[in-house]
């Protein structure tokens, strides 16, 4: 995940969550129900993948992406200015049983506990800890300090990972822009529009004629 937010996020055109969220191929192909100035509907083939996304919204970049149900069944890590929490289940090694307000009542050595949040890597010790009991737990720390990120936040649950880290709020002009699906509908949205996007779009008909679509749930196949 950390590397899927590492690309360029100026312009959503094709994302490394899956070959099938592409920008342009979703102008020329897509069948779309719905499209007004700088975004969209298309619907397309269900399955490839069941779900998916990356969009960059001013200073948000975020990404969604299916994968397996175990390895672990949950985990997550995420700092929001002085806040920082963990979760994981099964428990990540290290993890003490029970600490309240820093102080570590039950548990091991928490030497090996190393989660990570794209580059930045802390120990337990790196921030102090209101609370943590068996596998997560709510700490305060200082702002920005030992490389920590403002915000950022890589979570897994079950099925379903997500990760969501601040950038630059304006790149090379736009203000955002991304491409998604669920089931059989495929969404692209950017501001200022993007390049051969249909203008408006409705039921398949669209202004610009740009590519040929496949038809109702032809793209993706």
């Amino acid at each position: 995940m950390g590397e899927n937010l590492k690309s360029d996020c100026a312009a959503i055109k094709t994302s490394k969550i899956h070959a099938n969220l592409d920008q342009q191929k979703l102008f020329s192909d897509g069948w779309w129900l719905t499209y007004c100035c700088c975004g969209g509907q298309v619907i397309g083939d269900v399955g490839n993948p069941y779900f998916g996304a990356e969009a960059r919204e001013l200073c948000m970049h975020s990404t969604c992406e299916m994968t397996e149900v175990g390895n672990p069944f949950c985990s997550g890590l995420s700092v929001f200015c002085c806040i920082t929490q963990q979760c994981a289940f099964p428990m990540i090694d290290g993890s003490p049983t029970c600490v309240c307000f820093n102080k570590q009542l039950a548990g091991g050595g928490t030497e090996s506990w190393k989660p990570n949040l794209f580059d930045f890597n802390p120990g337990f010790k790196d921030q102090f800890w209101i609370q943590y009991f068996l596998c997560g737990g709510c700490a305060v720390n200082g702002i920005g300090g030992n490389g920590r990120p403002m915000l950022g936040s890589m979570q897994k649950e079950l099925c379903v990972k997500q990760a969501t880290r601040c950038v630059a709020p304006i790149q090379d002009g736009i203000l955002c822009s991304g491409l998604g699906t669920c089931l059989c509908f495929w969404e692209q949205m950017q501001f200022p529009p993007a390049e051969n996007n249909p203008k408006i779009g409705c039921c398949g008909w669209k202004m610009n004629k740009f590519g040929t679509p496949k038809g109702p749930l032809g793209y993706g196949k």
